[in-house]
């Protein structure tokens, strides 16, 4: 079951045979933990986070006491653990975790293992979901090296090396780059594992996201718009992998002014979401954040304010009060209150929001668009001298950052331009207002 995305039978499978061992074996015996990490398994995928968190605890220390200290059953437990650690945002603890099981797995088996190498990837990922976008291409290219080395430059582990680095070039802003090894992944993929084998699919995936990103929305819709039709046929319509790809698609028609049409896609995405995968899913997450852009697009700010709620509350239950896609959420919700002419409530969520954000101004032009808005709301309540600075140094940042912002986005700049613009015509600067005229052209 669990192979097809069916957790929750998965779960109920799982849950029966760790209760059966459990009383019949004990709690400490090692088929009963291996029971135990599988029904912890299925909680994770679910989204039942505080219930996986305990049980992978337990399961972990018991193994710690019971087990040798090098035994690949606590090395496991270990992997399984910091991948929740890492979807709860505890990177931190995730990241240790990581470092340890590596420690065990090269003292027991070598650092060119292929469980050695499987071990490395992860805590690349855990780098990416920290920022450290430099330390995790690092580790990635040392990974991809070695699995050469050992595995050949076809395995199908290898291109997934090739696969992940791609990702990270989108991340950095690497939107040219991205799209040139996104494409050289599909092609090997395709040849070596057929072109509609899900991890050829999931290259596709992130090849049509780097279309986007260069402005190649037709190309990006069509090419997105093929392989979730390809995923729905191979794994079916509510597997995981499905209903990522049906944001994918959404974020695509989003950027390309489509909002009625993506509307009713991520409307179905956020039912399957909640009913599959749960509500606290960052899959559902993410389908709501853009389900709420779809509708301030369309300017329906009733819903989009109801939907942008939702998600503020899902992301919080998910990832915690101080996850990014919290701080997303109330971004949406500021933009939302700006559009309405409520700048009291924009400036408190959208002030919630940086304070959340770990990367300053000067770091990120995301951090700087949100700074943007913030002063926007200020210039909505006609607080001119405090709106000025954050403004001008938003604006700057953004400017500079030209080059990383994805060509959906692009927009960010002209509005900081125009918000200045408003700023000292309201406040009865002509010649300032004239100067960022001049700079806007």
């Amino acid at each position: 079951y669990f192979p097809l995305g069916e957790f929750e039978s998965a779960r109920s499978h799982w849950q029966q045979a760790f209760e059966i061992r459990r009383k019949e074996l004990g709690p400490d015996n090692r088929k009963t933990l291996r029971s135990a990490a599988n029904l912890f398994t299925a909680l994770r995928a679910l989204g039942r986070m505080n219930e996986a968190d305990a049980l992978g605890s337990d399961t972990l220390a018991r193994q710690r006491r019971v087990l040798p200290p090098t035994d690949s059953d606590t090395v496991e437990s270990m992997n399984d653990l910091a991948m929740l650690r890492r979807a709860q945002g505890r990177y931190t603890e995730a990241e240790s975790l990581y470092k340890e099981a590596i420690g065990i797995r090269e003292k027991t088996l070598g650092p060119d293992r292929p469980e050695t190498i499987t071990l490395l990837g992860n805590l690349g990922v855990v780098y990416r979901y920290e920022g450290k976008l430099d330390e995790a291409v690092a580790l990635e290219t040392d990974t991809l090296a070695r699995r050469e080395r050992v595995l050949g430059p076809e395995h199908p582990d290898t291109l997934a090396s090739r696969h992940y680095l791609a990702l990270l070039e989108l991340d950095r802003g690497h939107y040219a780059e991205a799209r040139r090894a996104a494409a050289e992944v599909v092609a090997l993929r395709s040849r070596v594992l057929g072109p509609d084998n899900p991890e050829t699919l999931a290259s596709k995936n992130i090849l049509a996201s780097a279309l986007r990103d260069t402005g190649r929305t037709a190309e990006a819709e069509t090419l997105c718009a093929e392989v979730l039709k390809a995923h729905s046929r191979e794994l079916g319509p509510d597997h995981p992998g499905t209903l990522l790809l049906m944001n994918n698609l959404g974020s695509i028609q989003l950027q390309e002014g489509k909002f009625a049409t993506a509307e009713t896609l991520l409307r179905d995405a956020v039912e399957r979401d909640s009913r599959v995968v749960g509500p606290k899913s960052q899959t559902t997450v993410q389908a709501l954040w853009l389900l709420g852009r779809a509708y301030l697009g369309e300017g329906k700010l009733d819903e989009a304010e109801a939907t942008a709620a939702s998600d503020c509350e899902m992301a919080e239950r998910a990832g915690g009060p101080t996850d990014f896609h919290t701080a997303r959420a109330m971004e949406l919700q500021g933009r939302i209150f700006l559009r309405g002419g409520r700048f009291e409530q924009a400036e408190q969520v959208l002030r919630q929001s940086l304070k959340i954000r770990k990367v300053p101004v000067s770091e990120s032009w995301e951090t700087a668009a949100v700074q943007s808005c913030l002063g926007e709301a200020l210039l909505g309540l006609g607080r001119y001298p405090e709106a000025e600075p954050l403004l001008i140094e938003a604006r700057d940042r953004l400017a500079k950052s030209a080059a990383k912002i994805p060509a959906g986005s692009q927009s960010e700049i002209t509005d900081a331009n125009v918000r200045l613009i408003r700023l000292y015509t309201a406040w009865g600067k002509p010649d300032k207002a004239a100067v960022w005229k001049s700079l806007a052209k």
